[in-house]
């Protein structure tokens, strides 16, 4: 049996795509390229931030950025996942009634 060559992933009303390289030995965390840890491998925009960051807190999920309101509008915070990749996830704080 082969995996598939990509993928579609939601949660609530977002979603994303990823996709399998041909190739290997060319993945590698964007960590390796820039270990002061300024660039996301993914960035995932999702409907509640704050309640993913809770459930994610509450699951042992590595934060490697605490929940904070950005400077570019949006709610969002960073996690490492079990393969190294620093993924970030975020709402448009306007898009969110307190």
């Amino acid at each position: 049996m082969s995996l598939p060559l990509s993928a579609w992933c939601g949660a609530t009303a977002s979603s994303s795509c990823w996709r399998k390289l041909e190739r290997s030995g060319v993945i590698r965390p964007n960590r390796f390229v820039d270990p002061e840890g300024g660039s996301w491998d993914a960035y995932i925009w999702i409907d509640d931030a704050d309640a993913l960051y809770k459930e994610f807190k509450s699951k042992g999920v590595k934060i490697t950025r605490d929940l904070c309101d950005q400077p570019y509008g949006c709610r969002d915070f960073d996690i490492e996942d079990c393969n190294g990749y620093r993924l970030c996830f975020g709402h448009d704080i306007e898009a969110v009634e307190p």
